[in-house]
Formats: structure tokens, C-alpha cells, sequence
């Protein structure tokens, strides 16, 4: 997440240009040796304009399974010239 962030940011040591991207994770956890996943992470990175301005949007959804736990983080960031 605060690789994102950075690249967003512009703190990129590359140059390389931020691409619009869609991202699933899924969060597991160890029990027993056993992997079992508890839920997931989704991502994306739109570009757009907000106000004449580009910007990037950032959407950071979590879920736990069964709905228990729903995160969603958005950011909006200017975005790199």
C-alpha cells in the first residue's frame, strides 16, 4: 500500500508512467500449518480529471469473509506531470 502511495505520490525512483490498474489480494492467515483465507484486498488506480486537474483515484476496498470486517480507503492524489 505505501508503494502505491509513493508511485502515486511521484516518489518513484523510475520513471516509469502510473498505469490504471485493478488489483485482488487475498488475505490469509496460518493456522496449524493449514493456509485459510480470512479475506481480501481489492485495488485500483484510475486516472482522471477533478476541476480541470488530473488526479489519480485510489480505491482500497479489505472484506473479511462473512462481512465481519469492510474497509474502503478512496484517495484522491494530483497526479504526476
Amino acid at each position: 500500500m505505501l508503494s502505491l502511495l509513493l508511485l502515486a505520490l511521484g516518489a518513484s525512483p523510475s520513471a516509469a508512467p502510473i498505469r490504471d490498474s485493478e488489483t485482488c489480494y487475498a488475505i490469509n492467515r496460518v493456522v496449524d500449518g493449514e493456509t485459510r483465507p480470512i479475506g481480501a484486498t481489492w485495488q485500483s488506480v484510475k486516472h482522471d480529471r477533478l476541476d480541470g486537474v488530473d488526479v489519480l483515484k485510489v480505491v482500497v476496498h479489505q472484506r473479511g469473509v462473512g462481512g465481519r470486517f469492510d474497509m474502503r480507503d478512496a484517495f484522491v492524489l494530483r497526479a504526476p506531470a
